[in-house]
C-alpha cells in the first residue's frame, strides 16, 4: 500500500450495487445489441478489477482497456472473458499480448503487419478488432488504406477479423452541426463495413457508439457498444438525462467522496 492514504481522513466508497444497475439498464436501452465495458484508467478510478467483476456480473460481454499491463492486470486477476486493447499496442508488447488472451487492436498498416509476426509466433487462432478512422484523427486506418490492412490480416491463419469499429468525436454534443458530423462518420463506418464485405469479411462484432452515442443515437448501436462513462453512473451530456427519463430509465453514480472532520 503506498504511504500516502493510509492516515488520511478522506476515502472513496465504491456502490457495486450502482456499477451493476447501470449495467442492467444500459443493456434494455440499446438491445439487442451487446455491451462491451471500459474499465482503463483503473476503472475510471474505481479500481480496475472490481469494477471489472461488477460489470461482467452484470451481464456484459466482455471488457474494454488501453493498454497491454491494463489487460494482463485483469487477466492476472481471473477474468477470464473477452479483453479488448483499444489502442495500437507496440510491437515489443504484442507477444505479451496475445499469450495474455488479449484481443488486438489493428489501427495502421504496420500495426497489422506486426500483428501477423507475432500471432504467427504465439499460435491458434486469435482474435482481432480493425479500428476505422472515421474522422475523429486520433488513431486508426484510414478508408484508403483497410483494404490493404485487411487484406495483411485475412492472409495470416493465424488471425481471426473478429471485429470493425470506430469512435466518435462530438457524440457527446447536442449541436446540429455536431450531430450532423456523427451522421457522416456513421456513413464512413458503413463504407468500411462495405469494403471488408466485398473481400468476404463479415465481422461479427460492429461497434461505433461510446457511451453517449449509445444513449443518443440509437442507430450508431450496431452489434456492440462500448460505454465507459455511462457505466459509472457519469452522462456525457446533460441532454442524456432526458432520453433515459423518455424510457423511465435513470443511472446512478458509483462513486462516493467522504472526509472526517476533525477539531
Amino acid at each position: 500500500m503506498p504511504i500516502e492514504g493510509i492516515r488520511r481522513p478522506a476515502w472513496a466508497e465504491i456502490d457495486l450495487a450502482a456499477l451493476r444497475h447501470n449495467i442492467v439498464t444500459l443493456r434494455e436501452l440499446v438491445a439487442p445489441a451487446q455491451l462491451c465495458g471500459v474499465v482503463k484508467a483503473n476503472g475510471y478510478g474505481h479500481g480496475a478489477l472490481v469494477a471489472a467483476q461488477a460489470l461482467l456480473d452484470a451481464g456484459v460481454a466482455g471488457l474494454a482497456v488501453a493498454i497491454v499491463d491494463e489487460g494482463v492486470e485483469l487477466r492476472d486477476g481471473g477474468i477470464t472473458e473477452p479483453i479488448l486493447l483499444l489502442a495500437e499496442a507496440p510491437s515489443e508488447s504484442l507477444v505479451d499480448a496475445l499469450e495474455a488472451k488479449l484481443t488486438l487492436t489493428i489501427g495502421s498498416l504496420d500495426g497489422a503487419r506486426a500483428a501477423v509476426a507475432a500471432a504467427a509466433e504465439v499460435g491458434g487462432r486469435l482474435p482481432v478488432h480493425v479500428k476505422v478512422d472515421t474522422g475523429m484523427h486520433r488513431m486508426g486506418v484510414s478508408l484508403e488504406e483497410l483494404g490493404d490492412v485487411l487484406d495483411v490480416l485475412a492472409a495470416s491463419p493465424t488471425i481471426v477479423i473478429e471485429g470493425l469499429y470506430s469512435h466518435f468525436s462530438v457524440a457527446d454534443s447536442d449541436d446540429a452541426a455536431d450531430r450532423a458530423f456523427c451522421d457522416l462518420q456513421m456513413q464512413r463506418f458503413d463504407e468500411a463495413l462495405a469494403t471488408a464485405a466485398a473481400r468476404g469479411i463479415n465481422p461479427p462484432l460492429t461497434h461505433l457508439a461510446n457511451s453517449a452515442a449509445a444513449i443518443s443515437i440509437p442507430a450508431a448501436r450496431r452489434s456492440m457498444v462500448r460505454v465507459g462513462l455511462a457505466a459509472y453512473g457519469y452522462l456525457p451530456h446533460p441532454s442524456m438525462e432526458r432520453v433515459l427519463a423518455e424510457r423511465g430509465l435513470a443511472l446512478r453514480p458509483a462513486l462516493s467522496l467522504h472526509a472526517r472532520v476533525t477539531a
